[in-house]
């Protein structure tokens, strides 16, 4: 979700206010997304390269 959406769903006038106060709450959020994308695309990786070699 975007820190703009965020924000306004918070009611904050702009998003300075929103990751001073959630950041900590967000930073983990983000590198757990982070984390599962390099999964997912490492996954796929080894799937075409399976395909290559067969």
């Amino acid at each position: 979700m975007r820190l703009e959406d965020i924000a306004e769903l918070c009611g904050h006038a702009g998003t300075r206010v929103t990751e001073a106060v959630y950041r900590h709450q967000l930073r983990p959020m983000l590198l757990d997304g982070a984390a599962a994308m390099d999964q997912i695309f490492t996954d796929q990786g080894d799937d075409l390269r399976s395909i290559r070699h067969s």
